[in-house]
């Protein structure tokens, strides 16, 4: 558990009383996620855990993404003690997409594309993903076929890590983030809150304003599921 000492150490808490530090209720895989509430304002502390993850390209990407206006600042971020403090934000986590909030996250989404810069080689997915099963070989093979379009992802879209205050979201942990095709952060989306077919096309032609590839996309999702059900096995 979280103590007082170990937070008012930081200017932060110095200048303003701790009054309460609460667990969240629904916590992440890689870190411990608390509600500090003061006299004057409430805070997310996260104490960073898992050791393979870089902390500082996370820091980085997020605070380029506050400044968007689309995630919340970092305010404290102590690499020895691996600690995050940053406003906390009231809101909820959606299961599904209506078209106003499909509409609004896509185009926060293609935002983040756009802005965030990091400078590192891309993701290279079919090192990262250890199948070789057909449905697998058979996406990379289609992905292979049409030009690549990197941009920063986020590469974890999940309803967990975007929060909504009525229609505007925010995109939470950026802990995955880095170079990967565009395409990857759709199909998430598309996977994460089980997009029909309808709604895939309405989010691909309002993404690219026209034509995409419709082949590359499916082949994407493809490749997400694989990615997700690596990773939570061996999380597990």
């Amino acid at each position: 558990m979280l103590s007082h000492t170990q937070l008012e150490k930081y200017p932060l808490f110095q200048e303003n009383s701790i009054l309460s530090i609460t667990p969240v209720a629904t916590q992440g895989y890689c870190n411990l996620n608390y509600k500090v509430t003061t006299d004057s304002q409430t805070y997310l502390v996260r104490k960073l855990l898992a050791n393979e993850i870089d902390r500082e390209k996370e820091y980085l990407l997020q605070q380029q993404a506050a400044v968007l206006g689309f995630s919340p600042e970092i305010i404290v971020f102590d690499r020895a003690e691996q600690v995050m403090v940053m406003p906390y934000i009231e809101g909820t986590h959606c299961q599904t997409l209506d078209i106003p909030r499909l509409t609004a996250l896509v185009d926060t989404v293609k935002q983040l594309h756009m802005y965030l810069h990091y400078d590192e080689e891309p993701i290279d997915l079919e090192i990262v993903i250890k199948s070789r099963e057909n449905p697998i070989t058979e996406a990379f093979e289609t992905i292979r076929n049409y030009p690549r379009e990197m941009v920063v992802c986020h590469n974890d879209l999940n309803q967990r890590n975007i929060l909504w205050q009525a229609e505007k979201p925010y995109v939470l942990d950026f802990e995955y983030a880095g170079m990967n095709d565009c395409y990857f952060d759709l199909a998430a989306v598309s996977v994460e809150f089980n997009l029909t077919k309808e709604q895939e096309t309405y989010m691909l032609y309002h993404y690219f304003e026209g034509s995409f590839f419709w082949e590359k996309f499916e082949a994407y999702k493809v490749v997400y599921v694989q990615l997700c059900k690596e990773w939570f096995e061996e999380k597990m």
